[in-house]
């Protein structure tokens, strides 16, 4: 929630161009066709920017989302997302830019899965993805209040005096105040293709 109000406030993004699953909405059967209805309606100079923030889990070197209503262990990862999937999805979405943001445990297989080089400039079209750790379990914070990686994107969103920032800033930034406040490392990586 803070995210969203931030970017709406401060940031060039429309509160009713955004889609916001959150608690019992977050299900697999709301959160993969929200891929379809983005892929129907960003445009090829529209920026777009994905975040989830959730419980993962991590299996025969496949890294998932776990949906609200799915129940937890490995003999449930027929309930969970693959995160290959998610990379399925993305590139579907005909943006100009598409920021993917994970805040979950084991989030950081997912760029294990993509990592490539691509164009380094922003002025051509991208895919970049930041993960708020490695292959590992992050930390979710105060009971009630943000996860470190939260509040290191939210922090450097509020104190940017420019009307926008640029991802590898942004990712810099959230990396550098993540690592001092946690046990954990944030990842990103280019999606090519």
């Amino acid at each position: 929630q803070d995210f969203a109000d931030i970017v709406t406030s401060r940031y060039q993004f429309e509160q009713s161009d955004i889609i916001f699953l959150k608690n019992t909405e977050a299900t697999e059967k709301k959160i993969l066709p929200g891929f379809k209805q983005l892929a129907e309606k960003v445009r090829d100079q529209d920026n777009l920017v994905i975040y989830f923030s959730g419980h993962g889990h991590y299996m025969a070197k496949t890294g998932y989302w776990i949906p609200v209503n799915a129940n937890v262990g490995d003999e449930c990862e027929d309930e969970f997302i693959n995160t290959a999937v998610i990379v399925d999805r993305l590139r579907t979405i005909n943006s100009l830019h598409t920021f993917l943001i994970i805040d979950a445990c084991f989030s950081g297989t997912l760029i294990t899965q993509i990592k490539g080089s691509a164009p380094k400039s922003e002025r051509y079209k991208s895919r970049r993805i930041l993960t708020s750790g490695r292959a590992e379990v992050v930390s979710d914070g105060p009971e009630g209040g943000n996860s470190p990686f939260a509040s290191g994107i939210l922090n450097e969103l509020r104190n940017n005096t420019d009307p926008y920032i640029s991802a590898s800033k942004l990712i810099a930034e959230v990396r550098e105040y993540v690592e001092k406040q946690a046990q954990q490392t944030p990842n990103d990586a280019r999606l090519v293709n």
